[in-house]
């Protein structure tokens, strides 16, 4: 993706850019086969006009031959210009780079059982010098394309949780379209050089990326969705189950108190913690901590799950407050199961980022402060069964 300077327009006015006929020319193939004819408007080709513009930036071309605003609102120049004017702020940042440039599936394997990258783009430093979020976006809807929502939800949110790339959520929806619409350009490629049975499949994969990318695209209203409950209840494990469902794509941001603990004490999530840092005022400079990134993560137009016990009425307080003072919807969801369940599974926790113990269960249910105001789910059974009752709760508010 090329750097675009203080003022992109600037270069796409210019015609500096050419047509790149050969990032449309093969998808034609898949685009006919969808119906569309070849100088419609078909939702296939308005993705690639915006791959067209992000990758090589001519947007006044663009501009004059289509009339944006017109396809559903998709699309808009307005959305494109925000896009643009985000990704100048981000390289200004440092956040345009040398990256791996081809981080799909296929390029990672199991090295001595760890997962490893090869096979990066090593041939021309500017294609590979990208927003670094466009690299992840590879990944993730690789992982989209092949069913593995919750997996590339699951990515995404780890990768947040190790780097500050708030700022360029928006972006993710397009960058993964751009990805999709990438695969489709080169699936069609090979569809066009194969053999009649052969062909059928490629043809077959390419609309499937195509649709993939318009689906990416298609607005998504941010919300915020809180998942308390005593440890032991499966908040955590719910949570990543349905994130892929909620907002725009890849879907929410999961902000957890355990991991948000762990890095206010500067050690990886799954390093336990003493005593002490589960004191009233510690606990209060996390669930400030949570608020405050949930209400960075919504100023952005992006989704929030927020998972934590939410044991005390002030923190519930908190997080609703935070999505009034946006003006987004708001679901709490209270997870209750048998006090047996609870300890059971908190019991054979290893590795977790939750330091819980059967001794603090037992503290909570001595001392517990139910909401009376949240969707009340039962959580003794299966996480699957589970996360489809919070799913309908969600989506019945």
């Amino acid at each position: 993706m090329p750097k675009y300077g203080p003022d992109p327009l600037a270069h796409c006015a210019s015609g500096s850019y050419s047509n790149k006929a050969y990032i449309r020319e093969p998808l034609i193939l898949v685009c006919n086969g969808c119906g569309a004819q070849t100088g419609s408007r078909s939702f296939p080709l308005v993705v690639l006009d915006y791959v067209a513009i992000l990758e090589f930036g001519h947007l006044h071309r663009c501009a004059r031959r289509f009339r944006w605003g017109s396809h559903r609102g998709v699309l808009s120049s307005c959305a494109l210009l925000r896009g643009l004017t985000l990704l100048n702020a981000r390289e200004c940042a440092g956040k345009v780079r040398r990256c791996h440039g081809d981080l799909h599936l296929r390029n990672i394997c199991l090295v001595g059982g760890n997962p490893t990258l090869f096979d990066c783009l090593e041939f021309d430093e500017d294609i590979a010098a990208i927003d670094v979020l466009y690299d992840l976006a590879f990944l993730v809807m690789d992982l989209w394309h092949r069913g593995l929502e919750s997996g590339a939800n699951l990515v995404f949110n780890r990768y947040l949780d190790e780097c500050d790339e708030t700022d360029g959520l928006p972006l993710m929806p397009f960058f993964m379209a751009i990805r999709a619409s990438i695969r489709a350009h080169v699936t069609a490629t090979q569809a066009e050089q194969a053999s009649n049975a052969r062909r059928k499949e490629l043809v077959f994969e390419a609309k499937a990326y195509l649709a993939l990318a318009v689906r990416l695209i298609a607005p998504a209203r941010a919300r915020i969705v809180a998942i308390g409950g005593l440890s032991g209840t499966g908040k955590s494990t719910v949570a990543a189950v349905v994130a892929s469902q909620i907002g725009p794509a890849p879907g929410a941001r999961v902000l957890a108190s355990d991991r948000i603990r762990k890095r206010l004490h500067g050690v990886r999530a799954e390093v336990g913690l003493s005593k002490q840092a589960y004191c009233p005022e510690v606990s209060e400079r996390v669930y400030a901590a949570l608020v405050q990134d949930a209400r960075a993560v919504l100023s952005t137009g992006h989704a929030v799950v927020a998972d934590a016990v939410f044991d005390r009425t002030a923190n519930r307080e908190q997080i609703k407050h935070a999505a009034r003072d946006i003006k987004i919807p708001f679901t709490g969801i209270w997870l209750y199961a048998r006090p047996e369940t609870l300890f059971t599974r908190v019991d054979a926790r290893r590795g977790d980022a939750s330091d819980a113990t059967v001794d603090v269960v037992r503290a909570q249910l001595a001392s517990q402060n139910d909401p009376h105001d949240w969707i009340w789910v039962e959580a003794d059974g299966a996480i699957t069964a589970t996360a489809a009752r919070v799913v309908e709760a969600i989506e019945a508010t």
